[in-house]
């Protein structure tokens, strides 16, 4: 495969798995390139250093983010929202990316 085409595989599968956070990877990847699921995990990891489940989760903790800062929502209802089974699991991610817990997070950014 020629740096271009990884190039593009590499930003259509970003783009893409932003617009759909729920979607199962494995599916996501037989749907999007015809590549086998490892494949397209081991092309990610080389172009980004992270795995295809790493660069989901921080799609989803990102568009969380997002949310706080714009809109009011109980945090469990942004949990849903971006696709989240586990509020302990999300507080848990959140804060390693993040630093602080979700609720700090919206504090410090001033909802309006």
């Amino acid at each position: 495969m020629s740096l271009g085409t990884f190039r593009r595989t590499l930003v259509f599968s970003n783009d893409f798995s932003h617009r759909h956070l729920c979607q199962n990877p494995p599916a996501l990847s037989r749907w999007s390139f015809n590549f086998h699921p490892n494949y397209l995990s081991n092309l990610l990891k080389k172009g980004t250093g992270k795995s295809f489940k790493d660069l989901l989760q921080l799609q989803k903790i990102n568009k969380a983010a997002m949310i706080l800062m714009k809109y009011d929502l109980p945090i469990p209802k942004v949990v849903e929202e971006v696709g989240y089974s586990s509020v302990t699991f999300f507080y848990k991610k959140f804060k390693e990316i993040f630093h602080m817990t979700p609720y700090e997070f919206r504090k410090n950014n001033n909802f309006q």
